[in-house]
């Protein structure tokens, strides 16, 4: 992995660490200003202040959730030097540990002097499986 992946990667750490944390403010400090997500659900936050009180929302009634990745799988695209896609293999694991939602988070980062904010994000989760 090269030193720039490495960066782009440590920033995707950095947010998922502020997640697993219900660190709203840290979590949002990974997106630009003008973000679009669409999130596991289906909502779309236009905006840093959309995205934070989407954040804030899903920590009231998901108190504990968490998100679990592994760096082996990640796929980072550079589309400029200044542009990327990162695709991360994700596990979105629910309060008291059932269920795990498996899925993948894309991510369009865009360089922001030495930091890559997150311009557009998608989470797609798999159903769970059928017992």
């Amino acid at each position: 992995m090269s030193n720039l992946e490495q960066t782009i990667l440590k920033g995707y750490k950095d947010a998922i660490d502020a997640f697993n944390d219900g660190n709203v403010k840290g979590l949002v400090s990974h997106y630009a200003d003008d973000i679009v997500e669409v999130d596991y659900s289906g909502v779309v936050c236009n905006g840093k202040a959309e995205l934070e009180e989407s954040f804030d929302e899903v920590f009231k009634q998901m108190p504990g959730i968490s998100m679990k990745f592994e760096k082996e799988n990640i796929s980072i695209r550079m589309l400029t030097p200044e542009l990327s896609v990162i695709r991360v293999p994700i596990e979105l694991v629910l309060p008291g540990g059932n269920p795990v939602l498996k899925g993948n988070h894309i991510l369009i980062n865009k360089k922001a002097g030495e930091r890559w904010l997150a311009i557009e994000s998608h989470m797609k989760l798999y159903p769970p499986p059928m017992e």
